[in-house]
């Protein structure tokens, strides 16, 4: 499965080194790392992404993105007294912990393990691909949350707390200067837009129509009386040889409809 992990993209509309002017911040894109995690009951790998950027009031603080439900969180890292063992936990179990002398309850909403398949960029935090990292997701209230991660395997001999917020594109806009959620386009969107084109590009296309004019059978070098006489000749012969279903010697030429217009005859 090695091969696969380097066609894994980030989807988060941030870029390496590139500024992003908020409302009241200024941050920079330092570097990403996507983890993957395989869920047993779904047969499948399920993928987020983090974003280390500059300019938060703590170093160590991260955006995430997943893949899955599309949420975008800020996270950044506080200090708290407790100590719970992450692979000790089970979902629905209550936690509490202290931040900023503040006693915040909740409810431990996902256990999970994932696994580094890319990183880029510089980060302050020291990690590797391959890297397994042990979480808990305690959900404090509607959009906020404290993840706690286990990072033993890089020399850490504590775990790691973050408090979350989950923004909505109004907020991102607010932090980021932009909306950094991927745009959302529907594949009946994509669809109905392809067949909408095509129809309006052939409704511009010339269109064309035969023409047809009763033929000639008079040449024009004769005189007017000779006309006349081979006009009469012809016509007792026609009459003579046809019947009264035939119809008459035609030329025929195509003239060029605009398909834009109403329907009128082009030059």
């Amino acid at each position: 499965m090695k091969f696969l992990n380097k066609f894994v993209r980030p989807k988060a509309r941030f870029r390496l080194g590139q500024r992003y002017l908020g409302k009241s911040t200024s941050l920079i894109a330092k570097g990403y790392v996507i983890f993957k995690e395989w869920d047993q009951t779904d047969g499948k790998f399920y993928y987020w992404e983090e974003w280390e950027l500059t300019g938060f009031n703590n170093y160590d603080s991260w955006v995430e993105y997943d893949h899955y439900n599309q949420n975008v969180t800020v996270y950044e890292p506080v200090r708290v007294p407790e100590r719970y063992d992450v692979q000790s936990l089970a979902k629905g179990a209550a936690v509490t912990v202290t931040i900023n002398k503040q006693l915040i309850s909740g409810i431990v909403d996902e256990v999970g393990t994932g696994t580094v398949v890319k990183l880029r960029g510089k980060m302050s935090y020291q990690l590797f691909s391959d890297d397994i990292m042990h979480y808990a997701e305690v959900k404090t209230g509607p959009t906020t949350v404290v993840s706690i991660e286990d990072y033993r395997q890089v020399g850490d001999t504590d775990y790691d707390y973050y408090s979350g917020r989950r923004l909505n594109k109004a907020e991102q806009k607010l932090m980021f200067g932009k909306v950094i959620s991927p745009l959302n386009i529907k594949l009946s969107t994509i669809i109905y837009s392809i067949f909408f084109v095509g129809f309006l590009v052939l409704s511009f296309l010339p269109h064309y129509n035969s023409v047809c004019t009763p033929r000639t059978t008079t040449p024009a070098t004769t005189s007017p009386g000779q006309r006349l006489s081979l006009a009469t000749s012809a016509s007792q012969a026609s009459s003579s040889r046809t019947t009264p279903n035939s119809y008459p010697q035609q030329d025929c030429r195509r003239v060029r409809v605009y398909g834009s217009g109403g329907g009128g005859v082009g030059k």
